[in-house]
């Protein structure tokens, strides 16, 4: 299961997202949790069922990458809240399960995980452009 933290102009934020999973089998389920009102609501699922994935967010939209679904995977779908939907976007380079996701001037980033082995592959997502750049390695893998 993957959490994400919409970022909003404000800069405050009161709403975060679960995507993806496994119990005894892969789930795509996605839900929101509203701090101030300390409830969740379930929200579509993503198009791809699929455990051990990352998060960010970009934009006001969150994003999932990654993950396993019986080998691992380079899937990449943005969420839109306000549709109440997920988009495929571009793949990964290098399909990785169990890999950490991040946000950081205004790119999304997934870096570590698993190939099957440790991996120390960092890539940068350009959500205007829908590509992923690979960047420099992490210096451990994992």
């Amino acid at each position: 299961m993957s959490f994400i933290q919409f970022d909003k102009p404000s800069g405050k934020l009161s709403k975060g997202y679960t995507a993806g999973g496994y119990t005894t089998t892969y789930v795509a389920t996605t839900e929101k949790y509203d701090d101030v009102a300390n409830t969740w609501t379930a929200k579509a699922n993503l198009n791809t069922a699929r455990s051990w994935l990352a998060g960010f967010s970009l934009n006001g939209y969150g994003y999932t990458a990654g993950g396993y679904i019986a080998a691992v995977s380079a899937v990449t779908e943005k969420h839109d809240d306000v549709a109440n939907s997920w988009t495929a976007k571009a793949n990964l380079n290098t399909a990785r399960s169990s890999l950490s996701g991040i946000s950081l001037n205004g790119y999304g980033y997934t870096a570590g995980g698993s190939t099957g082995a440790e991996s120390a592959v960092t890539e940068k997502y350009d959500d205007i452009a829908n590509t992923w750049t690979t960047r420099a390695n992490l210096k451990t893998a994992c």
